[in-house]
């Protein structure tokens, strides 16, 4: 409660001060730390809002948690050389800070270090940091540049969070994850060098990043990052998270590589530009609305293992255009997959047609009229038969009507959409037969 106290002078012996000391002293504009100091608690001089400066001495080697946050009149830190760790919120919200120096015998940088550390343009972090943690430079929105060292092997979730005046990221060698949101909301940046020893993607983590050059860590002969839209996400990467690329909107073209076996929800919705996408026949999974309106889409080819499609997945791709070969292994199509793909006229799924509820005489062709288009699939097998009120359920066509038609045998389906055009289809295996 002493915010009336402009001043404060520690005399030479002291070596500790301890938690909360001089928490809350927002009229406190200096202070002198003597040399003797080898400690700062938790929360020591937090809320110290008028404090415009602090020299930390060399003796110190501990700065507790949230030593200095809300000192949002400090200008400059300098971290000396005895700190080996740089504690949670020890920064937080020091909204005036410009500079800060770290150390090279820092090893790790806790969670919300810097987090709103709005004034804060540029930082280095020292090649001695093996751990950046979680939020740790959330909302720095005048940070422009950042350099990562080779030393740090992971990205916190939510690391840049907010960073919207951030422009370039190298990310190095080593790095195997990038956390959730790591670079949420970053609208400025440009470009992301992505390296061949990532292996995760984390959720949101690129989302709203747009528009935007999203590269490997090798680039295409003769294409410079300026001018780069195309993503091509490293070797080595086995996941890509929900919304890990949601809203980049500046990538047309996105490489995905052997070893991937699923894809997030949204991971790719809002994709706008985005025109060809090379999935790998490791992909088992493509999860809720994972190109949602990626309306430049003109073409696809689903995975020859995928399992499961979930609701949306495809939808508002207004200029996707078929066929779309659907491979007997997929055991799950989602709701609205395909809705709103106007110019979808056909699909071919390999593995046996729907059974149906009902008075069906084997093997009989039947066609099914209905206003909204229609399937449930849960076993490898078969389509299995869902009927509710004289309509099908599942894949979800957006079509004013859709006529489905299939043989009630094993064999090959075929829908066509917004035509009558084919009545009879044989097995596949009859067909090449008779080729």
């Amino acid at each position: 409660y002493c915010s009336g106290l402009t001043s404060v002078t520690i005399p030479e012996g002291v070596t500790l001060i301890a938690s909360s000391a001089f928490e809350g002293c927002s009229g406190l504009t200096s202070v002198t730390i003597p040399e003797r100091v080898t400690s700062i608690g938790h929360y020591a001089f937090s809320g110290c809002s008028g404090l415009t400066s602090v020299t930390i001495p060399e003796s110190v080697t501990s700065i507790g948690k949230n030593a200095f946050s809300g000192c949002s009149g400090l200008t400059s830190v300098t971290i000396p050389e005895g700190v080996t760790s740089i504690s949670a919120h020890t920064f937080s919200g020091c909204s005036g800070l410009t500079s800060v120096t770290i150390s090279e015998r820092v090893t790790s940088i806790g969670s919300s270090a810097f987090s709103g550390c709005s004034g804060l343009t540029t930082v280095t972090i020292p090649s001695s940091v093996i751990t950046l943690g979680d939020w740790v430079f959330k909302d720095c929105n005048s940070l422009t540049s950042v350099t990562i060292p080779s030393s740090v092997t992971s990205l916190g979730d939510w690391a840049f969070d907010g960073c919207s005046g951030l422009t370039s990221v190298i990310i190095p060698e080593g790095v195997t994850s990038i956390g959730n949101r790591a670079f949420f909301g970053c609208i400025g940046l440009t470009s992301v060098t992505i390296p061949s020893s990532v292996t995760s993607i984390a959720s949101s983590a690129f989302e709203g990043v747009a528009p935007t050059t999203l590269t490997a860590a090798w680039l295409p002969s003769g294409m410079s990052k300026d001018k780069l839209t195309i993503l091509i996400i490293p070797e080595g990467v086995t996941e890509i998270g929900s919304s890990a690329f949601s809203g980049c909107s500046g990538l047309t073209s996105v490489t995905i590589p052997e070893g991937v076996t699923s894809i997030g929800v949204s991971a790719f919705s809002g994709c706008c530009n985005l025109t060809s996408i090379a999935t790998p026949t490791s992909v088992t999974s493509i999860e809720t609305a994972a190109f949602k309106n990626c309306r430049g889409i003109t073409s696809v080819v689903i995975p020859e293992n995928i399992v499961s499609i979930g609701e949306s997945v495809f939808s508002g791709c207004s200029n996707l255009s078929g066929p779309i070969i659907l491979p007997a292994t997929l055991k799950q199509l989602g709701a609205g997959a395909f809705s709103d793909c106007y110019y979808l006229n056909n699909f071919e799924f390999l593995g046996l047609p729907p059974e149906r509820v009902g008075n069906i005489v084997s093997p009989s062709v039947v066609i099914s009229k209905v206003n909204r288009g229609v399937y449930l699939m849960e076993y490898a097998s078969a389509w299995r038969s869902v009927i509710s009120s004289g309509q099908w359920r599942g894949l979800e066509m957006s079509m004013k009507e859709a006529w489905i038609i299939y043989s009630a045998i094993g064999g090959t389906l075929l829908v066509v959409l917004g035509v009558v055009a084919l009545v009879f289809f044989k097995k596949r295996k009859k067909a090449k037969a008779a080729a």
